[in-house]
């Protein structure tokens, strides 16, 4: 069986919307709205398991294909995964396209997006991981604005050692024994030692930023360009999960300057597409307003389907494929993006809605 490929998904701005006041802040409890076709989505991404209720869980998702862990060995980010026991969870079946959420929000803001993103608890326990705030920022900057990087090789580093650890673990009550990336202050903690390390050896050039967030991007920089960091984490691995069957979707270009190649960049769901879209369901859904709405997430189902066939993402996109996919798209590239989506969903049956 083929690995899926894997797209790590970014929440506001990308999948939905939070209202904000006038200096451009989302405010706390205001209103949140989904991005058009954001369901039509994630049931191609997920596949049939996606809308089912609890009970019925057994009937299309085979106890053979199950995995349970402990609780107490169950990875950062797996809040949502379902109980098998008391004690233990099931991890997430590989779906059609393996799912993740990475949000700079606060962890509360970004279990509270993701109630209104799956709505269905099933849909939310089949996201591979659901990461917040302290992922990419240490204790330190929680409630600071500063910037932040997604270094997909921390997705990596997690993933496929979780897989490895699943696949010879005889006990799996027992935490993993990899060091895990996926928390900030864990990184910088390594990063520091390292560091302290080679001053103790030889004369080491500092730079004079020694902000957490700016250590934090040298650290991905060693990670991914050097092997400085094998003594902790071990050599990067880039199976089943690497460049090539990785997509960042997210708003930001800054957030994927680690591996531009595996971005794509979908324009941000503002203020104005989340009104017109509100107006739309409150005016009954009008067919005449369809066309007006935003529907780069049905465009996006059109991009997967294109590479349903492509060995490397990350050439492809380097290759610039994905050129159209943009907010400056044609009319043209709009319509061809848009029937592909449309072609995808109807060749699995999903009904094609806003």
């Amino acid at each position: 069986m083929s690995i899926p490929p894997l797209v790590v998904l970014d929440l506001n701005g990308t999948l939905l919307y939070r209202k904000k006041n006038k200096q451009g802040r989302t405010i706390p409890n205001g209103k949140i709205t989904t991005r058009p076709y954001l369901q039509c989505f994630l049931q191609y991404c997920l596949g049939p398991y996606y809308q089912e209720k609890h009970k019925k869980l057994c009937k299309c998702w085979s106890i053979n294909h199950r995995t349970f862990v402990d609780k107490e060995a169950a990875p950062h980010g797996s809040q949502f995964w379902l109980d098998a026991t008391e004690d233990t969870v099931w991890c997430p079946p590989r779906t059609r396209i393996c799912l993740m959420i990475w949000s700079s929000a606060t962890k509360e803001n970004v279990d509270k997006m993701m109630e209104l993103v799956a709505p269905f608890q099933i849909g939310r326990s089949l996201f591979q991981r659901v990461w917040a705030r302290p992922t990419l920022v240490t204790n330190s900057q929680l409630a600071t604005k500063v910037p932040t990087t997604k270094d997909l090789s921390i997705v990596w580093d997690e993933l496929n050692r979780w897989d490895v650890y699943l696949q010879e673990s005889e006990n799996r009550s027992r935490p993993p024994t990899f060091r895990s990336r996926a928390l900030a202050g864990t990184r910088m903690f390594y990063y520091e030692k390292k560091q302290e390390k080679l001053k103790a050896r030889k004369s080491v050039h500092t730079s004079n930023n020694n902000m957490p967030h700016a250590m934090l991007f040298k650290e991905a920089m060693k990670r991914n360009l050097s092997d400085m960091m094998d003594s902790y984490y071990g050599p990067l691995l880039h199976e089943p999960f690497g460049p090539k069957n990785t997509i960042l979707l997210d708003d930001s270009v800054g957030k994927a300057r680690c591996q531009p190649n595996n971005h794509i960049c979908i324009p941000e769901f503002d203020r104005s597409g989340a009104s017109l879209y509100a107006q739309y369901l409150e005016s009954g859904s009008p067919p005449e307003m369809l066309d007006e709405l935003d529907d780069f997430l049905l465009q996006f189902i059109g991009v997967l389907d294109a590479l349903s066939d492509v060995d490397n993402i990350e050439q492809w996109i380097h290759e610039g494929n994905v050129a159209t996919f943009s907010k400056s798209q044609t009319p043209e590239q709009r319509s061809e993006w848009v029937q592909r989506g449309v072609n995808a969903l109807a060749a699995r049956s999903i009904c094609v809605e806003p």
